[in-house]
């Protein structure tokens, strides 16, 4: 019969406020290695421009308007 109440299995306030950061910054860690969150929050993905004339540009007459 201790003085202590038994805190296994609860949160303290302490815990949490501790725990939120941490927890953040290990998903931006995670975030930074895997090189996706960044990349697609500032657009460094964009889309090729093919050269003039190459057999990957869109044909011009596909999307005819009738």
């Amino acid at each position: 019969m201790g003085d202590k109440p038994d805190s296994r299995g609860r949160v303290t306030r302490r815990g949490f406020i501790v725990g939120v950061p941490l927890g953040f910054l290990g998903a931006v860690a995670v975030g930074l290695v895997s090189g996706r969150a960044l990349g697609s929050l500032f657009g460094r993905r964009g889309h090729a421009e093919p050269p003039k004339g190459s057999i990957f540009t869109p044909s011009k007459d596909r999307y005819t308007q009738t």
